[in-house]
């Protein structure tokens, strides 16, 4: 490590700390359901981020998603599984959030992890 990376790495992790929180403030507002939103992810990151894992290509990992592609991915499951927003609503909100801030492989990506999850969804 060199003294500017001690600098910047506080910096850095305090930003990806409030990643999802900033995120989802740019794309919905400032408002108590976005909190509230926030607030169920974080307290329900591990089982999102399982079904995510169990979602994807033998050779991909988690860490390998972009953190965009993967805070709609968690927005849109939320929104499935614990709030019970028809799935095609959620899915079609996720791909719109995708072309305006994902890259051009994020609507495809987070389009087949989303129809995974919701074919296990339906098959319970």
């Amino acid at each position: 490590k060199t003294a500017l990376w001690d600098k910047i790495l506080p910096d850095w992790q305090k930003s990806l700390k409030k990643w999802p929180q900033n995120a989802f403030s740019k794309w919905f507002g400032k408002s108590e359901k976005t909190n509230v939103k926030v607030q169920f992810i974080r307290k329900y990151k591990n089982k999102l981020n399982n079904l995510i894992k169990k979602n994807l290509k033998a050779d991909w990992t988690l860490e390998r998603i972009s953190k965009v592609d993967f805070s709609i991915l968690k927005l849109a499951i939320y929104e499935i599984k614990y709030k019970e927003l028809p799935y095609k609503v959620a899915i079609n909100e996720a791909l719109e959030i995708s072309k305006k801030y994902g890259e051009e492989t994020s609507r495809n990506f987070i389009n087949g992890i989303l129809a995974s999850v919701v074919k296990e969804q339906i098959a319970e």
